[in-house]
Parts: C-alpha cells; sequence; structure tokens
C-alpha cells in the first residue's frame, strides 16, 4: 500500500519487451501498437492454431503458446552442442530420425555443432520428455524460428562472440562469459533480450529523474510509483508517455506500455495502453 492515504499506487509495464528487443536487434521493427505475440501468430499462417489442437490444453490459446516458445527460443531453451563422439553415437542417431533432437550443421560452435533437445518445452507443453513429445515441441519451437529467420541468424551471431568469450551491446556495455560453452551461449541471448529490455526500462527511468520522479521499485519491464490521489486518468496518461519515448540505448526502438492504477497490489487495475 502507499506510504500515505493521500497516495495511490500507479504502474506500467512493457508489453512484449524482450521480444520486441530481440527483432529490433534483428533488424525488424513491428508497429508498436500491435500485440507482438499476436503478430507472430498471425505471421504463422495458423500453425499456432494447430500447435494448440496438439497440446490440447483448453486454457492455451495460440497466443499464449507463441509466447512461450518465444521467450524460451530466445534465450536459448534447450540448445545442446554436439561434438563428433555425440554425432556418432547410436542414440543421437535414433533420436535424431524420431525428430526428438534438432541438428543444425551449419551452425558451428565450439568445436562442434548446435542442436536443440526440446526436454524443457517438451515437459512445459506435454509433462513429460518422451521422444516424440520432443519431436511435437521442435516443431511447434520452428515455427516461430521458420517465421522470423532473422532472430535465428542474430543468435548464429551471438555465438560468433560467446565463443569468443564475450558479449557487447547496442547500449555499449560489455559482458566477459564463463562455464559451459551452452551457457556461454544462453547468456549472450540473454544479455541481448533482457539486457536490452533492462538499457530499455532505465531509459525510462533516467527520463522520470530527470524531471523529479523516483519509482518506488523496478521489476525488470515494469516502473511503479506513489501519485497524489488526485492525478486522473488523463495526467497518469501523459505521465506514461514519458515511458514509452524512443529509445537512446537502442535507437530507434519504442515498446507500448499498458498503465495502472489502484489502492494496493490486490486491487490494481488497467486503465490504458499506449
Amino acid at each position: 500500500m502507499p506510504r500515505s492515504r493521500d497516495l495511490k499506487l500507479i504502474k506500467a509495464d512493457k508489453s512484449g519487451l524482450e521480444f520486441r528487443v530481440a527483432l529490433w536487434y534483428a533488424g525488424i521493427t513491428p508497429d508498436p501498437n500491435l500485440d507482438v505475440f499476436k503478430f507472430l501468430v498471425r505471421e504463422a499462417g495458423g500453425q499456432f492454431e494447430t500447435a494448440a489442437e496438439v497440446i490440447g490444453k483448453a486454457d492455451w490459446t495460440p497466443r499464449d503458446i507463441a509466447k512461450t516458445v518465444v521467450h524460451g527460443g530466445d534465450n536459448g531453451e534447450g540448445i545442446k552442442v554436439f561434438y563428433g563422439k555425440d554425432l556418432g553415437s547410436p542414440t543421437t542417431k535414433r533420436m535424431v530420425a524420431a525428430g526428438a533432437i534438432q541438428l543444425h550443421p551449419e551452425w558451428e560452435y565450439h568445436g562442434g555443432i548446435v542442436g536443440f533437445t526440446g526436454v524443457n518445452l517438451a515437459e512445459r507443453f506435454f509433462g513429460d520428455a518422451s521422444w516424440d513429445n520432443r519431436r511435437k515441441a521442435l516443431e511447434i519451437q520452428d515455427i516461430y524460428f521458420k517465421a522470423f529467420p532473422q532472430v535465428r541468424e542474430l543468435q548464429k551471431k551471438l555465438s560468433r562472440s560467446a565463443e569468443d568469450g564475450y558479449i557487447r551491446t547496442a547500449s555499449g556495455r560489455y559482458l566477459r562469459l564463463e562455464g559451459t560453452p551452452e551457457d556461454k551461449i544462453k547468456i549472450s541471448f540473454s544479455v541481448i533480450t533482457q539486457g536490452g529490455g533492462a538499457d530499455d526500462v532505465i531509459d525510462g527511468m533516467l527520463r522520470y529523474d530527470a524531471m523529479g520522479y523516483t519509482p518506488l521499485i523496478q521489476v525488470h519491464d515494469e516502473l511503479n510509483f506513489e501519485v497524489p490521489r488526485e492525478m486522473t486518468a488523463d495526467q497518469q496518461r501523459q505521465f506514461w508517455e514519458v515511458f514509452v519515448m524512443p529509445s537512446t540505448s537502442l535507437p530507434g526502438f519504442v515498446c507500448p506500455v499498458k498503465y495502472y492504477e489502484g489502492e494496493n497490489w490486490l486491487d490494481i487495475k488497467e486503465l490504458g495502453k499506449l
């Protein structure tokens, strides 16, 4: 709750921030007014509707499936480096033939080639990681990367930096990578998507700071403030326009927001979108 009865809580969160950042780095700029996950569903030409039927969960919409596939895919879910001994294994060969492992022979990295296991995604979609469920999960993941092959090309480019042991962002941040080859490549992807989203939110925080406003709390893609209770919905809309200004860290990047108000976290309600 606010610290005073004269105040109320307001918050705004960026819509599809990490996906939009990945698209920006890949050279794609969707209309800021679009729901990017519905955009993906549309661009996939009905394949996510088919995926919803395959998964068979009544409460999972095609948009829900697109969203979880994007978040996992953008951060390297299921990625594994396969070396000569792995590729020569009879089990690996059988799994590849069954579609339970997806190999990318053209994607060389750390002395091996990149592949995807589909294990986590299969467990999330179907409850277990049987070979058939992995195959179905990987086919669903492919919908995203076939709709936006530029994102996969971006990941291949990032893997070259990961192999060199570092990653540098558009904002100029530099991170030395440690861990296994899989750790390094996943971190490099996350630095771009999650780190790029953080860069954009920090831009907004700095703009508010210049205006004399300090957030009550920041949670990744979300800013929260205490404001006078008399602040109207129109005034809040004007207040949040600052949060959707084009990024300086990611030149030209714009991400829409949803904004809310309430007495506490339990009753906070959406007021609008920008």
